[in-house]
């Protein structure tokens, strides 16, 4: 008499093995086929992946913001009023306004200086610098 457990293991390895006594070929080229394909997919998989687990909010120049940030909070107990930015720290900022849905605080100020809020701190544009130049952050005293 045989058990429901015979019944189902025997059906079970019977299927595996009559499956792994088919195959042919054809079917081990493609196999092959569909190998090389996940191989040649694998570094786009390991890109996406390298960004979709990053910190999206500290990418680009907020990156060298925050630190430069950190490192004055540390030294004067507050955040600073203002900070010197070239051309490509600004526009950074502004996309990084608009990819988060937050309105940008833009102002003029005096010697016709553009600014924009960032973390508390009005960063100023310089575009007589380095577009990548951050400066060193400084009070209105």
């Amino acid at each position: 008499m045989f058990t429901r457990r015979d019944v189902v293991i025997g059906g079970a390895v019977g299927a595996l093995s009559t499956a792994a006594s088919g195959t042919t070929y054809a079917q081990d080229e493609s196999g092959a086929a569909a190998l090389r394909i996940l191989r040649g997919i694998e570094p786009s998989v390991e890109a996406i992946a390298n960004v979709v687990n990053t910190n999206s909010l500290a990418q680009g120049y907020v990156k060298s913001l925050r630190d430069t940030y950190t490192k004055y909070l540390k030294a004067n107990n507050k955040w600073p009023d203002y900070c010197e930015v070239g051309m490509d720290v600004f526009y950074d900022i502004w996309d990084w306004h608009v990819k988060h849905g937050v309105a940008p605080q833009v102002s003029r100020m005096l010697e016709n200086r553009i600014s924009i809020d960032f973390m508390y701190t009005h960063l100023i544009l310089r575009y007589d610098l380095s577009p990548g130049h951050i400066g060193i952050p400084f009070d209105r005293t």
